[in-house]
């Protein structure tokens, strides 16, 4: 049985008190967290839609959610190392207030990396749901729309709103949090569409469509990977994400879209509180 200390070095809050002295077992500890959440909104999207229990043994779909634990791992690591030593730094200030200042960077950033990896175990997991039973097509169905939650929320947030709705790949490029301490997300309110919902719903009851359950087969033709290598996030991190929703701007006012400035500066307001 492990010790209290055992314990909480294991966890992903001592880590970071500890100074992330190992992005290896943080990159542990993030990737079980974001598996138990993956699974977790799984099992939710499935059974609302009429399925059974869901869980993740598909190989595949577990070395990408490593890959995003790895990325987490190592940007937690350097921040968290960059801002003790500047604390270390501070001869103005004490011991005391030395460590109390160490102890409120542990609270914050593992509560900033908490809500990140929520946020991604749930999006992903809702998606891939959707993706992988063949439910809407990934490069075509707009079933995607970003909601404007907070009081405080910023132009890049505004800016991802008058674009709504986006498709399934689009909006996994962006990821499920635009920016760090963003408190807007994706709809997670698929009973709003009501129209795919029950259709759903029918085609499960009937026996016409299968739900993926977290295996390996997907129960739709074509390779997984395939369809699981449209669905990433865009490389680089924040500043890739954010170049990525430019990119995507770009595109929609060159033609690709056939919305106008105009209309999307309109949807922005539409989304102001």
């Amino acid at each position: 049985m492990l010790s209290s200390g055992l314990m909480e070095r294991a966890t992903t809050s001592g880590q970071i008190r500890s100074g992330v002295p190992s992005a290896a077992r943080l990159e542990d500890s993030i990737y079980h967290n974001l598996v138990a959440q993956y699974n977790t909104a799984g099992n939710q999207m499935t059974r609302s839609l009429g399925g059974d229990n869901f869980k993740l043994d598909a190989a595949w779909k577990q070395r990408d959610l490593q890959k995003q634990a790895k990325a987490m791992a190592k940007s937690v690591q350097a921040t968290v190392k960059k801002q003790r030593a500047a604390i270390n730094a501070d001869d103005s200030l004490t011991t005391a207030q030395k460590a109390k200042a160490r102890e409120k960077l542990t609270r914050y950033k593992n509560g900033q990396l908490q809500d990140i990896v929520k946020a991604e175990g749930r999006m992903q997991a809702e998606t891939d749901v959707l993706a992988h039973s063949g439910v809407v097509d990934v490069e075509k169905s707009r079933v995607m729309n970003w909601q404007i939650l907070g009081d405080n929320t910023c132009d890049v947030c505004y800016a991802i709103a008058a674009g709504n709705p986006y498709t399934i790949e689009q909006a996994t490029s962006l990821g499920a949090k635009a920016h760090p301490n963003c408190v807007d997300e994706w709809s997670n309110d698929w009973r709003a569409d009501k129209t795919l919902m029950k259709d759903t719903k029918r085609q499960v009851a009937d026996g016409e469509l299968t739900l993926w359950d977290g295996g390996s087969r997907t129960p739709t033709q074509g390779s997984a990977r395939s369809k699981a290598d449209k669905l990433q996030p865009a490389p680089g991190g924040w500043s890739g994400r954010e170049k990525q929703r430019r990119r995507m701007t770009t595109t929609r006012r060159r033609g690709g879209d056939k919305r106008t400035g105009d209309m999307m500066i309109m949807a922005s307001e539409r989304n102001r509180p």
